[in-house]
């Protein structure tokens, strides 16, 4: 089972700092002209990459705090929050993502 754990903790921590560079690449890089074809697929990126780090984010925490003994229920909101919170960041970017056109995006869904 620790051999399990230490798997989900790699990937926990790999979403998250890819997050993390993304966002320093994209602030970095982002004063240059690209064109409109290009910035389409960097926001979809953009999207898919802070969805999924808000998940890893929040997983990390509810897998830190889990293994407090005196607070367990604080372990449970972290769950729900590694859920809800990027639920609500994927509907609420459903209609920009949606406004893009990009081909991809319903296979994407699908």
């Amino acid at each position: 089972m620790k051999d399990f754990e230490f798997k989900v903790l790699r990937g926990l921590l790999f979403c998250l700092l890819l997050l993390v560079n993304y966002t320093i690449l994209t602030s970095l890089f982002s004063t240059f002209e690209f064109t409109k074809d290009f910035t389409n697929g960097s926001q979809f990126a953009g999207f898919i990459v802070t969805f999924l780090g808000l998940h890893s984010f929040f997983a990390l925490a509810s897998f830190g705090s889990s293994r407090f003994v005196q607070k367990q229920y604080s372990s449970y909101l972290m769950a729900g929050c590694s859920i809800v919170i990027p639920l609500m960041y994927f509907f609420n970017g459903l209609k920009q993502i949606t406004a893009l056109n990009i081909s991809n995006f319903l296979i994407f869904i699908i």
